[in-house]
């Protein structure tokens, strides 16, 4: 559950965040997943690039290997999605 590992989390949001910065406006975090409004420099849009990081580093902190089927362009494993 993502709420059991929120320093993981949070720790993935902030490297992420050192080097593509954003401002996070509201936040909830859910045991399987997570909603966010942020707000980018301008003209920067690139949400998609700094969630794969977070996502990546999270994984990452427990061994977890992100899998996609093959030209399925979706991360079965993925607990963090964006509207």
């Amino acid at each position: 559950m993502l709420v059991d590992r929120i320093d993981a989390l949070r720790a993935a949001v902030v490297k992420t965040r050192e080097r593509y910065p954003f401002t996070i406006d509201a936040v909830v975090v859910l045991p399987d997943h997570i909603h966010a409004v942020w707000t980018l420099p301008p003209g920067d849009a690139d949400f998609s690039l700094r969630w794969r990081l977070i996502k990546s580093r999270f994984a990452q902190a427990f061994g977890i290997m992100a899998q996609t089927p093959p030209g399925s362009g979706r991360d079965t494993g993925a607990v963090i999605h964006y509207l």
